[in-house]
Parts: C-alpha cells; structure tokens; sequence
C-alpha cells in the first residue's frame, strides 16, 4: 500500500491506516442509505446474526495476518542476536599471531560497517551489500591463506584443527543468520491481503448499518465505535507488518555496540 513507499516515516501507518477506515465507514454509509441496493431491507428486519458472523471472519482474518506478521518479527530480533553471537564468537577465537587477530577485526568491521550503513539503514535488509559479502568471504580466506602459509612453512606460528574447525563454524554461523536477514527482509508485497481485509471491514460495516437500517441517526455512533476499534485493529497488525521497516522495526542496536568496542 501507499505507506511502503515511505517507510521511514512513523506517521505512515497510522495515516494509511486512518484513510482506510474513514473510506470504509463513508462507502458502508452511502451503499447503505444513499443508494436503492439494500432498500429490501426497509421492509425486512436484517438479523444481527449475520453482522456477528461477518465480523467473526474479519477477525479471524486479521488474526491470521497478525500472527504470521508477529512471528517474522521474532524471527527478525532473533537472528539479530545470532548474527551478534556469530560475530561475537568469531573474535574471541584466539588465532596463533597478533598480526592474523588484527586482520579478523578489521574484517569483521568491514562487514559491521556494511551492513549497518547499507544493509540496514539504506536498503532496510532487502539488498546485500557487495562490501559486506567481500568480508564474510575474507573472514575465511584468511585462515586458509594462514594455513597454506603453515604449509609452505613461510609461518611458523601454525593453526591448529580444532581451532580452525571452531573459528570456520563461526564463520558458517555468521553467514547463515546474513542470508536468513535478508529472506526476512525481502518479503512480497502484501497488498491484495490488505484489500481483502478491507473488504472483509467493509462488509461487516454494511452489516452493522444495515442492523440499523430503519434507525439512521442511531446508526451513526455503533459506525464510529466499529470503525475506531477497526483502526486500532488495522494499525496493531500494520506495524508488525515487515520486521525492519517503521518505527517498531527492529534496529541494528546489537551489532553497533560490537562495532563501537573495535573502534
């Protein structure tokens, strides 16, 4: 929808989400009472059942949407803390020279820098940064440079198997939770299942009102509270609805802390 297209700004849900209920409530209101398509029932009572019964799959429709959307979220947050422990570990593996340490950092700030300036705050984690791919790259030619260099006996100061193994598993880790980012990051637009909720608010607003059809000014207040409660509704589910994107988007908090400490 409309509000994807400016995803930094925090207004943008709440603005999209507004103008959708406000055109709900005014398109219920005249195919209600300022058209001939519901005059059937000036004359037969609408059972409030069937109001009840719409509104029940509105609900359910929008619980649906909302789980899968909280769910993205947590996977998000999570896989931050992974890709931070990644990181994390890969430093604490104590390489055998102060030379081969000092390249893993620089490296590890390299990847850091790309994906918080790039990844993250640029292309909001749906668009790999060429510089931080380079890096994870590095991060394991680096040991295997140092290892062939072992061979070739150019260094004496060699690594050892297992901590080749823990340091390339970190490495593995590190890569794993930078691809599982982006698959979260780069989701499909969700803009037929938005109109579908539209939809699904629009008729159980024509329901409402038709309750009330021989009752025009008493309708009026059951239409605000309704379309109220569908907003809240609308905007609890919206700002779950991609994990790094408005102002309940998870941030790369994590990894700049890391990246503050190699400074």
């Amino acid at each position: 929808m409309v509000f994807e297209h400016f995803p930094h700004l925090m207004i943008g849900p709440i603005l999209a989400t507004l103008s959708w209920v406000v055109l709900i409530g005014l398109m219920a209101w005249t195919l209600v009472f300022k058209t001939r398509l519901f005059n059937v029932f000036d004359k037969v009572r609408f059972d409030s059942f069937f109001c009840g019964l719409l509104n029940i799959i509105f609900v359910f429709f929008m619980a649906f949407m909302g789980s899968e959307f909280y769910e993205s979220h947590k996977a998000a947050s999570d896989s931050l803390m992974r890709e931070r422990a990644a990181i994390q570990r890969v430093l604490s593996i104590e390489l055998p020279t102060g030379e081969l340490n000092q390249k893993v950092q620089d490296t590890v700030k390299n990847y850091l820098q790309a994906v918080i300036d790039v990844e993250w705050k640029k292309h909001l984690n749906r668009q790999q940064s060429e510089t931080a791919q380079q890096a994870s790259i590095a991060l394991t030619e680096l040991v295997f440079q140092a290892r062939r260099d072992c061979d070739n006996q150019v260094i004496t100061h060699c690594i050892d198997g297992l901590t080749m193994s823990r340091y390339l598993s970190a490495v593995d880790a590190l890569r794993e939770e930078h691809d599982l980012r982006f698959s979260l990051g780069f989701q499909d637009k969700e803009g037929l299942r938005y109109l579908l909720c539209v939809f699904l608010a629009l008729n159980a607003a024509i329901s409402l009102l038709l309750v009330y059809k021989h009752e025009k000014r008493a309708a009026l207040v059951p239409l605000i509270m309704y379309c109220l409660s569908v907003w809240v509704t609308f905007l609890i589910v919206i700002l779950h609805a991609e994990p790094y994107v408005g102002f309940r988007g998870v941030e790369p908090t994590m990894l700049e802390n890391v990246l503050q400490k190699l400074s």
